[in-house]
């Protein structure tokens, strides 16, 4: 029987990386690796597994039914290897190495952006990559290190730790306030015009919250979004009433242009987790960025 050579990691790699990518040539400008360097590993990738992983054409790259088959088994085999290699070198604990980090575009860009400068500036060996998109990231086969996803999570099969809760507002612009009578009671808002976020197939109503009980209250949506940087900047505008994001209200209440109506009132607890492969290869690069977050994710949500 003959007798194949084992698989280099450096060739699995690229395999995986062009599988990502579609593409040779974006693979390559990842890796920082000539494409005739990729092309040569992965036909020798494909001479050790003796199957063909990819089907070439001049203007598109696809994976075989075997190369798929293979994907997730040796993504998560190379992120082991890669979070065992970075464990050793972060002699004494030091967090170092490449952080590869996604979550949602709205809530990354209001909340985790200066809460990962910070932790950027407390770990100077730390090299930061962060994605914000508003598809769900597969994290083992696009190697990332940690997503940071608002509300339930129903993927089981990754490790999670809660960072927090998410909390919501009712706000409205003092131009808005100074035509329209300013509601002193939660069943009053069923008489303004709203701004309401948008889900799929979402009722025109509010679920709110008082900590003790939920209250389910009709709405005249004058404005439906599914950006609560739409609604925020539409309440500025005086159009009527938004609920939204406490963080992305912030700024315009610090400076006048909001004011928060009916405070008793939220948003049932929207939760706030980290979510990565496997608590079994947590790299310090990654444990002490989760700890980050979870020491400032609320201070950030309050100010």
């Amino acid at each position: 029987m003959e007798q194949r050579r084992t698989p280099s990691l450096d060739d699995v790699r690229a395999f995986l990386q062009i599988a990502q990518e579609s593409s040779f040539s974006k693979a390559a400008l990842a890796l920082g690796t000539p494409k005739a360097t990729l092309s040569r590993r992965v036909a020798q990738l494909e001479e050790d597994l003796g199957v063909p992983l990819l089907v070439r054409t001049t203007r598109s790259v696809q994976v075989t039914e075997a190369g798929r088959a293979f994907l997730p088994e040796a993504a998560a085999a190379l992120a082991a290897f890669d979070d065992a290699t970075a464990r050793v070198r972060e002699t004494g604990g030091v967090p170092r190495g490449r952080l590869r980090i996604t979550a949602s575009v709205e809530f990354g860009a209001t909340v985790l952006s200066p809460l990962l400068a910070g932790f950027a500036l407390a770990e100077p060996e730390v090299e930061l990559e962060v994605e914000l998109t508003g598809r769900t990231v597969d994290l083992v086969y696009e190697g990332f290190d940690l997503a940071v996803r608002v509300g339930p999570l129903p993927d089981a099969t990754l490790a999670a730790r809660r960072l927090g809760t998410l909390h919501y507002g009712l706000y409205a612009s003092p131009a808005y306030l100074a035509r329209a009578r300013r509601p002193r009671y939660a069943h009053e808002l069923a008489d303004h015009p709203t701004l309401q976020f948008v889900e799929a197939g979402a009722p025109p109503r509010w679920t709110l919250w008082d900590g003790h009980q939920t209250l389910e209250v009709p709405i005249r949506p004058r404005l439906r979004s599914n950006d609560h940087g739409v609604l925020r900047d539409a309440a500025v505008a005086g159009l009527g009433i938004a609920f939204c994001a406490e963080p992305i209200a912030a700024p315009a209440l610090a400076s006048g242009a909001l004011e928060r109506l009916l405070p008793e009132w939220g948003a049932v607890e929207i939760p706030v987790h980290a979510v990565f492969p496997s608590e079994r290869f947590l790299a310090p690069r990654v444990r002490a960025c989760i700890d980050h977050l979870v020491r400032h994710l609320a201070t950030a949500e309050a100010s």
